[in-house]
């Protein structure tokens, strides 16, 4: 697989095209609601997650997928650590909030782990989970 060091900046770019409802994730019958804006968050977010994979290089921490994808879950661990710490008076907000920044950096790394933009994971996501019902949630 090829590093976010090696690919070329603008072959890491935004891959979900707003006006077809396109990406190389997203069905093209599914798009996302017209009234979200996705081009610039995402463009951001996409950027930091090379920097995220660029910086973990620069740490030497193997790039492997059991190294910076299954991190994900680990952080996700502590954030629940961290919210019953919370609600035992333990840890405050602040704490958990610091938790839950640690998983969405974990997954800026997985995605660029597995050479995908989180624009276009997020966006095929969200035109799938933004059609479910409160019954296929489970929520009555």
């Amino acid at each position: 697989m090829t590093s976010a060091r090696d690919r070329n900046p603008a072959q890491h770019q935004h891959r979900f095209d707003n006006a077809t409802g396109n990406g190389s994730l997203v069905d093209p019958a599914v798009r996302p609601h017209a009234h979200l804006a996705l081009d610039q968050p995402f463009n951001a977010l996409d950027s930091l997650a090379v920097a995220v994979g660029v910086h973990l290089d620069h740490l030497g921490v193997q790039r492997s997928d059991w190294q910076r994808v299954a991190k994900v879950g680990e952080e996700g661990g502590e954030v629940v650590g961290a919210l019953l710490k919370r609600a035992e008076g333990r840890a405050d907000t602040a704490h958990l909030l610091a938790e839950l920044g640690d998983v969405f950096l974990a997954a800026l790394a997985a995605a660029d782990q597995l050479g995908v933009t989180p624009s276009t994971i997020i966006a095929a996501r969200w035109a799938d989970v933004s059609q479910r019902t409160r019954d296929e949630i489970g929520i009555h």
